[in-house]
């Protein structure tokens, strides 16, 4: 022990620096042994890596159709663009499908009555989109035909108001009513009279007889529309008769009165008198300009269809009155706005300027008809914005051959507004909607507007500001002189459900079919030219094998 004794001491004084430097070595060999192993499983991933990516380069290299057997995965962007491509395909040709049976199923409702004559369909359906008519023909067919459209339409309107019709007190149906030899007038009975609160009121004897009475004011318009057609538009020929175009467009919102006719016809059922009608009366029905509104705004009607209030002579005097129709022009100066159509508005009185459509570019309003050298269809029709879009713009879209940079929805169908203002009973709102989307032309009720009162005291809501009591003449008194609300009994006991409701809408009209257009809109030109390319090429091999 003695001799260990040196040897003892010596491990004590210097053991520390021993472990460090078997730790030390310790540790150098297992950072050895780790390498090896993370470097042999990089390079065992890597020739995974390797391999993967030549798998890959080589399904690149192929189509996917050597590929169905191989057993190997398809690469996903070829794969899917091709499934994408093929979709792509079989919607469109879905869309097109249905464009095809939309456009089909108008054509069976666009059909001019005959007047006399066979030939106008024949010789109008030549030009399809009726909008490219040429300006200038030299046709002597047409001109008789013009003059005959002129001199028959009438009857034709007469027919539509008839008891096969709509059964309305159409005022120029001479078994109803003795006609003057002034134009536009009847004297069978007083004119209406306009009553505070109503957009106008009748006598019980016509109100026993037909079914639904019609305004006097909006008469004069479609009256107008069916009489006058020099001066205005493109017309700019001495006869009295109208011009193509103006014969067309006339006809379509016959075609388009006609259907609202029949919506109101079937929810009238086999009514013969007001008081049993769902619908009783027709404030107002404007198509095209006549029907242009704006969406979620108090929008006046067209200054035609309105009841002027300060005029000295009988309002609503069908060839006189507020819209000194005949004649085309807008006579006198008044509110713009219809009585019916102030039950709708936040304010007591409409300005002139309110009630006018200004037209973009002219001087002319709407309220004044179209300005003179332009066609018919100038402003006719609205873009998915409601705002009315020029006859250029129109044409340009419908016949052009290139896909426009706006209204590119103008290659399918035009949007024809309608806005029809009716007294009826609002339990039967919701059938007369139904009614309207099921109807032939499928009318698009976008706004409904309804204003539930009734004079007397019935508490409403103008323009959603506070509730105020109405008054006896139909407006709602001031803010000096409103009553609280709950101050009154809440309870309502109604015994009468008519109200004044306003619905506004479009209609599609639908053009020829355009498979081009619509496929370079989708992106599918490109495809269909190569395929194209493709059958040639493979004519002009098998032309060349054959030789």
């Amino acid at each position: 022990m003695d001799k260990l004794a040196p040897a003892i001491d010596w491990f004590k004084q210097n053991g520390f620096w021993l472990a460090n430097g078997f730790l030390l070595l310790l540790m150098i060999g297992i950072w050895f042994m780790q390498t090896d192993t993370l470097n042999a499983e990089k390079d065992k991933n890597e020739s995974k890596i390797s391999s993967q990516f030549s798998t890959a380069q080589g399904i690149m290299r192929k189509m996917p159709e050597d590929l169905v057997d191989a057993g190997v995965t398809l690469h996903p962007n070829r794969s899917t663009q091709q499934g994408m491509q093929t979709e792509l395909t079989e919607v469109v040709d879905s869309l097109i499908a249905a464009w095809r049976h939309r456009v089909d199923t108008q054509k069976k409702l666009l059909v001019f009555p005959e007047l006399g004559s066979p030939k106008f369909n024949q010789i109008f359906g030549r030009y399809n989109p009726p909008e490219t008519f040429p300006v200038k023909y030299t046709d002597n067919e047409i001109e008789g035909l013009l003059s005959l459209y002129n001199s028959k339409i009438q009857n034709h309107m007469i027919k539509l108001c008839g008891n096969d019709g709509v059964r309305t007190n159409w005022r120029k149906d001479p078994e109803n009513y003795e006609q003057t030899d002034e134009p536009g007038q009847s004297t069978t009975r007083d004119d209406y009279a306009i009553d505070a609160g109503e957009s106008f009121s009748v006598e019980d004897e016509d109100a026993a007889r037909f079914a639904v009475l019609w305004s006097d004011v909006n008469q004069e318009l479609w009256y107008d529309k069916l009489t006058v057609f020099q001066d205005r538009d493109d017309h700019n020929k001495a006869s009295i008769a109208p011009t193509p175009l103006q014969c067309y467009m006339l006809q379509q919102d016959l075609w388009v009165l006609e259907a609202m006719f029949n919506v109101i016809r079937d929810l009238n059922g086999e009514s013969s008198s007001t008081d049993t009608s769902a619908i009783k009366q027709i404030d107002h029905i404007g198509i095209g300009r006549e029907g242009t509104a704006q969406l979620g705004a108090l929008h006046p009607v067209d200054a035609r269809m309105a009841v002027k209030a300060d005029s000295d002579d009988d309002e609503g005097e069908f060839g006189g009155g507020s819209t000194g129709f005949p004649g085309g022009e807008m006579g006198g100066t008044g509110t713009g706005a219809s009585e019916h159509e102030l039950l709708f508005s936040e304010e007591d009185k409409l300005s002139d300027e309110a009630s006018m459509y200004e037209t973009p570019g002219d001087d002319e309003s709407y309220g004044e008809g179209t300005s003179k050298g332009l066609p018919p269809f100038h402003q006719m029709y609205v873009d998915t914005k409601f705002e009315p879009i020029a006859s250029e713009e129109v044409l340009k879209v419908i016949t052009g051959t290139e896909l426009p940079e706006s209204n590119l929805e103008l290659i399918i169908a035009k949007r024809l507004p309608v806005r029809i203002g009716l007294r009826m009973d609002e339990r039967k709102i919701s059938d007369f909607m139904a009614a309207c989307v099921n109807s032939p032309f499928a009318f698009e009720i976008q706004q409904v507007r309804i204003n539930r009162h009734k004079s007397g005291g019935e508490f409403i809501e103008l323009g959603g500001g506070g509730k105020t009591q109405s008054t006896d003449n139909g407006y709602s008194q001031g803010d000096g002189a409103s009553k609280a609300f709950d101050d009154v009994a809440r309870v309502e006991t109604r015994t009468n459900y008519d109200v004044n409701v306003e619905f506004f809408g479009i209609i599609k009209i639908y053009n020829p079919v355009r498979e081009d257009l619509i496929r370079k809109a989708a992106g599918l030109e490109e495809e269909q030219e190569d395929a194209l390319d493709s059958a040639a090429n493979r004519r002009g091999a098998t032309a060349r094998t054959a030789g």
